[in-house]
């Protein structure tokens, strides 16, 4: 069974999570001829501009960087961060319930899009979209009355659906169109 990261030696602060990939030059093929450390624009955009040497975290992007800092560790626990960071394939998340402001200078494509509604644990508990208030399990949700998929990859699918809803009209629509096709 896979155990949480210890803080601090596996879960790695933003600051020694900058440090390792320096250390370890995942990106040293997208080195520019400047002093600081290589990396990809989005980790470049979130190094503050005021370290030269690109070892400090910008403002409000510590605990991604942290976070960023706990896959580096797990991929090195693995043995597969040099095949894996090297490839330099990084973007942004920037979740669906954020500003508007910050969704567009995301290139996120989700946040840009703003196609989904965001139910919170509370709201899906109180609807009993997945579980039911009296015992727990899954009868009389809405979740059973619309299953009746056969795989688990339908399930999953609808899973996702219900607890993240499509609130754009049209895209609405063309689900209801295709429904409509297949029926």
């Amino acid at each position: 069974m896979q155990e949480g990261l210890q803080s601090a030696s596996q879960f790695w602060d933003a600051s020694k999570t900058l440090k390792v990939l320096a250390e370890e030059g995942y990106f040293n093929e997208t080195k520019d001829d400047d002093l600081g450390v290589p990396l990809p624009p989005v980790l470049q955009r979130m190094v503050s501009e005021a370290d030269s040497l690109g070892l400090t975290p910008g403002e409000g992007h510590e605990l991604a960087l942290s976070a960023l800092g706990a896959c580096v560790f797990y991929l090195k626990r693995c043995l597969v961060d040099q095949e894996l960071l090297s490839m330099a394939n990084f973007e942004e998340y920037v979740p669906v319930d954020i500003d508007v402001e910050q969704s567009k200078e995301s290139s996120s494509c989700f946040a840009r899009s703003r196609q989904r509604l965001v139910l919170d644990a509370i709201t899906l508990t109180n609807l009993e979209i997945l579980r039911n208030g009296t015992n727990g399990t899954a009868e009389g949700t809405l979740l059973e009355q619309l299953d009746n998929c056969c795989t688990y990859f339908g399930k999953r699918l609808l899973k996702q659906w219900l607890c993240a809803p499509l609130c754009n009209p049209l895209a609405i629509e063309d689900r209801l169109n295709s429904i409509e096709d297949l029926m």
